[in-house]
Formats: structure tokens, sequence, C-alpha cells
């Protein structure tokens, strides 16, 4: 049992800042993403237009 006890605290501490790099990853890509779909779909349009 203290076994357990002392484990558990341990990978907490180590799985919190992997889920926040995660998630922060994850708003990086969302941005990315809603930056290209801004500004590609746009330049698609204008080929479409053109082409």
């Amino acid at each position: 049992m203290l076994v357990k006890k002392i484990n558990t605290p341990k990978s907490t501490q180590i799985k919190a800042p992997i889920t926040t790099i995660q998630d922060m990853n994850f708003l990086v890509k969302n941005t990315l993403y809603s930056i290209e779909s801004i500004v590609i779909e746009p330049i698609k349009y204008i080929f479409l237009f053109l082409g």
C-alpha cells in the first residue's frame, strides 16, 4: 500500500506536464489549421476563377 501511495503522486506529476504539452500542441495545430483554411480557401477560389 505504501508503494502505491508513493507511486501515484509521481505518476500524476509526470502526467500533468505531458498533458499540458499535448494540449499546447493541439491548440497550435488547431490555430495552424484555422490559419491555413482562412488563407488557402480564398486562394483556391481565386485560382478557380482564374482557371
